[in-house]
């Protein structure tokens, strides 16, 4: 890795180029695919780095398609010169606002869809999921209105590439500072056990449940008799090979 920089530095490209050279690189090696498509048993027998690298590819590849949804509708209003309303924009942005406390509310009080409308008909549970994903359609309009037809006006800038470069630069800012975090809070609150890798076990010979937390090297797993790492009293470390040709058990999460 160190080399290929090296030799992009001799070429004398632009830093910004190098870097983003540099990092398109390193993150083939990484094989993407391989690890965003694993499965729940695969993830718990990867690292610790390797689960990291997934979190960094999967975070990197949703504010990739977040910034290019806000980017495309912004410029989208911007050259079909959409009429900027502050009364109605700022309406909005407030009654967002508070559909944002109720969902950071919840989360917080660790309430999630099902709790909240456990005794709500079938018919009010379609409509308040329908709802929440019209919130998150909403607030990427909104955002996307705002950058079109208010601020890319704002700064006057006739060159095409000054345009694209302000619009990606923001897309880029209010996907991962406000469109990403409240989707996943969004989310969160519709499903539990968004992001949560199911409990995974072995047995041993006496029919005891050995849940499998994570590697600790190359060729050892840690083990514990508590699906909660915390919560275990008895601990164990196998070899990964044992664990390989093993049966292995998952359970789902709780909700």
């Amino acid at each position: 890795m160190n080399d290929l920089t090296s030799i992009l530095t001799f070429l004398q490209l632009p830093s910004g180029i190098i870097g983003v050279l540099a990092l398109c690189i390193y993150l083939y090696k990484l094989n993407p695919v391989t690890l965003v498509t694993s499965s729940s048993i695969e993830k718990v027998l990867f690292t610790k780095e390797k689960r990291v690298s997934i979190n960094v590819l999967s975070y990197f590849g949703q504010v990739i398609f977040s910034a290019c949804i806000i980017a495309l509708i912004s410029l989208a209003f911007y050259y079909s010169k959409v009429q900027y309303f502050r009364i109605g924009t700022s309406i909005s942005a407030i009654l967002l606002c508070l559909g944002f406390v109720f969902f950071l509310v919840n989360n917080l009080r660790e309430k999630h869809f099902k709790q909240v409308f456990e005794n709500a008909s079938i018919k009010t549970r379609y409509t308040v999921i329908s709802l929440c994903l019209i919130y998150i359609g909403v607030m990427y309009l909104l955002m996307s209105y705002y950058l079109g037809s208010n601020m890319l006006y704002s700064v006057k800038y006739t060159e095409e590439i000054q345009i694209i470069a302000f619009t990606t630069f923001f897309s880029l800012f209010f996907s991962i500072c406000i469109l990403l975090p409240v989707t996943r809070i969004i989310i969160k609150f519709l499903d539990r056990n968004y992001r949560k890798i199911p409990n995974i076990f072995i047995t041993d010979t006496n029919n005891k449940k050995w849940y499998i937390y994570h590697p600790i090297d190359k060729d050892k797993l840690l083990l514990g008799s508590s699906a909660i790492l915390d919560e275990s009293e008895e601990y164990i470390i196998r070899d990964r090979n044992e664990i390989i040709t093993t049966y292995i058990l998952i359970k789902e999460i709780d909700n």
